[in-house]
Parts: structure tokens; sequence; C-alpha cells
């Protein structure tokens, strides 16, 4: 009995050893799968998990911020800036002066003309002047009226107007107007002449028109009165003054004539 134990004693103890190497080993072996399936087999719920963990996970490179931390002071009340506005552009202005007259005159008597004409037209809207520095160009106006005796219809004046600004430039308009006769008309060539000292002067050559209110042309030259001497041997201002009187005597004209003597 003693010698069979002792022939199964070697190879019992190599059975031994190779059962705890293989139990070592299957132990192991159920660590390395319990291992694989923690890293490589999901659980349940474990992708939704890290589905979820993905979607709030920022993505690389963002900066996340914190948030602000509430102000404990009062807002201050918006203020409202007011509009700022622009001043106007200044006009330019190009310095050339000028006269209009309207295409539409006043009616106008023989009387208007020998008043301040000028006014006249600027008060009824029917001239306007300018200095082409926006200024009021009116009141260095110059007006000259001269009776048109050949023209039609009888009556007719050509109006002349000028003016100069302060850099002397001219501005000029012309137009003949229509006037009312109601007395005779008497022109002279001109209202001031200057002579030479011991010019010859003779009064009546300066009168050019002399026509009643019917208009028979010339036809009061034998009628003109002509008052004031002038002696061309003295240096001096004279005036010479002229009257005619209607072919009724019911009406007059007076013209002035300033004769300055060098």
């Amino acid at each position: 009995m003693n010698s069979n134990r002792s022939d199964r004693g070697p190879l019992g103890t190599v059975v031994l050893v190779l059962c705890l190497i293989n139990i070592l080993l299957l132990l192991l072996a159920m660590r390395a799968g319990s291992s694989f399936r923690e890293h490589f087999i999901p659980g349940p719920g474990s992708a939704g998990k890290e589905t979820a963990e993905a979607l709030h996970e920022p993505p690389a490179g963002d900066i996340l911020e914190e948030p602000a931390a509430e102000s404990t002071t009062e807002a201050l009340p918006e203020t409202t800036a007011e509009p700022t506005t622009e001043a106007p552009a200044e006009p330019e202005y190009d310095g050339v002066p000028f006269i209009e007259l309207a295409e539409e005159l006043p009616a106008l008597s023989q009387d208007d003309l020998e008043g301040d004409l000028v006014q006249l037209l600027a008060d009824s809207g029917a001239l306007t002047a300018e200095d082409g520095y926006g200024e009021d160009l009116t009141p260095e106006i110059r007006a000259e009226v001269r009776f048109q005796p050949d023209a039609e219809p009888f009556g007719t004046y050509r109006l002349t107007l000028r003016a100069e600004n302060r850099d002397g430039t001219e501005a000029t308009a012309q137009r003949d107007i229509s006037v009312e006769i109601v007395k005779p008309v008497l022109e002279l060539d001109t209202y001031e002449l200057t002579l030479e000292r011991g010019e010859a002067f003779n009064s009546l050559e300066h009168v050019v028109t002399a026509t009643d209110i019917d208009g028979n042309r010339d036809a009061l030259f034998r009628r003109i009165n002509v008052d004031g001497d002038v002696n061309t041997y003295a240096a001096g201002t004279y005036e010479v003054r002229y009257r005619i009187l209607s072919m009724q005597s019911d009406a007059d004209a007076r013209r002035t004539l300033t004769v300055i003597v060098k």
C-alpha cells in the first residue's frame, strides 16, 4: 500500500500544479475580459451618456465665458443726444449786377415820368435789381426816359435804367413803355451841358420835341417860352427853363437845362 502512494506521488503533484496553473490562467483571462468589456464594449446607457456629454462639450478652441455678475448699481437713465443742425451753406455770388423789368408794367402817366419812376416800378413789383452780392441795387438806379415821336402808338417812351455795384460793374435794362399823354410833350437832347468859355450857345437848338396831346409833332415850337441867360464868357453854372402851353392853353410842359461854363 505504501508503494502505490509513492508511485502516484510525483504524477499527482504534476497534475495538481497543472490544475493550479489552469485556475490561475482562467482567473487572469476573466480579469482581462472584464477590462476589455469596460473599455471596448459599451454597457447599457453608456452610449447615451457619452452622446449627451458630447452635446454639452464645447467645440475645440472655444472659450467658455463665465456668466456676468449682476450689477448691484442702478441703471442710469438713457440720454437722447440732441440732433445737430448744420448751418445752411452760404449762397455763392458772382458779383454780376442785374436789373430786370417785368413783362407787364403798371399803367403810367406823364406825371409818373417826372416823379420817382424807379421807386414806383419797384413798389409795384415790376422792377428788381441786385448788385451781384445779394444786396438790393434799386437805390443806385438812374432812369432816363425819352419820348419816341416816330414810334407807334403815340405816347411811346424809351426807358433806360443804369446802375453800378460796389466793384463799378454796370447793369442796364431798356424797355419801350406806353404812357398816357395828357399834356404837351417837351423834350431836350440833353439836360446838362458843359461849354468852354466863349463857346456859342443857343437854347432852342437843344429842343428836340414839342408835341401837343393830339400828336401834332413840333406844333408847339412857336409857343416855347425860354427863361434864363447864359454868359459863356463867365465861368459858372446856369439854368435855362423851358415851358410850352397846349393849343388850348389848358396844360403845359416844363424842362430845365443846366449849363456849366468852364
